[in-house]
């Protein structure tokens, strides 16, 4: 399991962000209790996803643990 956790207070982008992840990667996640958790070891994959997104929205705040 690949846990997303600090990503952002709001379930909506959560929400939004875990169905990306998902896409992009073919795996399966759910947001819980303020965070996302994808089924599997992503954890390379999703610093990448991260770091391309935050520079286009620039408010993400990145933490990923695995």
């Amino acid at each position: 399991m690949t846990l997303i956790i600090h990503l952002s207070e709001d379930d909506a982008i959560l929400k939004q962000v875990c169905g990306q992840i998902k896409k992009q990667l073919g795996c399966g996640g759910t947001v819980k209790e303020g965070h996302i958790e994808l089924q599997g070891d992503h954890v390379d994959q999703v610093k990448a996803f991260l770091k391309r997104i935050e520079k286009v929205q620039g408010h993400l705040r990145e933490r990923v643990r695995n």
